[in-house]
């Protein structure tokens, strides 16, 4: 194998690396996207059970559980799942 065929052969492993990281930056802001979308849901299906049944001990588990993992008040992007309060 001479010099230039070694560097278009890392080129091409160059640019095959990058597409990958790109598609897997849009997985991962898709994931992130409904993760936060769920912790909405959660969070007001807690706040509806703890209305409903003030003595029930999980909305504060669920809203606990939110908050130590970053995700208490986070809010539904335009579009989802915020228009079906079904």
């Amino acid at each position: 194998m001479n010099k230039e065929q070694a560097v278009q052969d890392v080129a091409m492993i160059a640019r095959n690396g990058i597409d990958r990281i790109i598609e897997l930056e849009g997985k991962l802001s898709r994931t992130k996207a409904v993760a936060d979308d769920l912790a909405m849901l959660v969070s007001k299906l807690a706040h509806a059970l703890r209305k409903a049944a003030p003595d029930n001990g999980l909305p504060g588990k669920a809203l606990d559980y939110l908050k130590r993992s970053g995700m208490a008040g986070q809010v539904l992007r335009q579009g989802t799942a915020e228009n079906s309060d079904d």
